[in-house]
């Protein structure tokens, strides 16, 4: 009998292994390019659960992933992945978003105030952007060429 209930206790703890890792796949489905802190918040799952079913889909080779600027991004494996790179997306995002403020200039794009701050601020040392000060911190393009 201890045996019968040790092999349906694993047969349940591996469904729910199953179950996160289907979550996690899909949710990546849905938002190619995501990285771990964005899935493992959305999906509400620990730092180490994250990490293990990542490796697993990895090793699957369900995913691929591309490391930028310090931040891997993960996507299902043959499906295309983005074509520009993260500050060619925060200058998109000023572009049309003109007038909007720095946070929600970072919440549409989908990442943190301080991270879009870090990429405009290197656009604005390559001379594709300035800031522009008022009674909130906005921003406008002057080259887009330069990014």
């Amino acid at each position: 009998m201890g045996d019968l209930e040790a092999r349906s206790q694993q047969s349940t703890s591996g469904q729910k292994s199953e179950s996160k890792r289907d979550r996690i796949l899909e949710f990546i489905k849905e938002n190619p390019g995501a990285h771990f802190s964005l899935i493992k918040k959305e999906l509400h799952i620990g730092n180490g659960t994250t990490q293990y079913h990542l490796w697993v889909l990895m090793k699957e080779r369900k995913l691929e992933c591309v490391a930028e600027a310090n931040i891997t991004h993960y996507y299902i494996r043959g499906c295309a992945k983005p074509v520009y790179s993260r500050r060619e997306m925060v200058l998109d995002t000023i572009v049309d978003g003109s007038g909007k403020n720095q946070k929600e200039l970072a919440k549409s794009h989908g990442v943190s105030a301080p991270t879009f701050g870090y990429h405009a601020k290197k656009l604005i040392a390559k001379g594709a952007i300035e800031k522009v000060k008022g009674k909130e911190v906005t921003y406008r393009v002057l080259n887009s060429l330069l990014a």
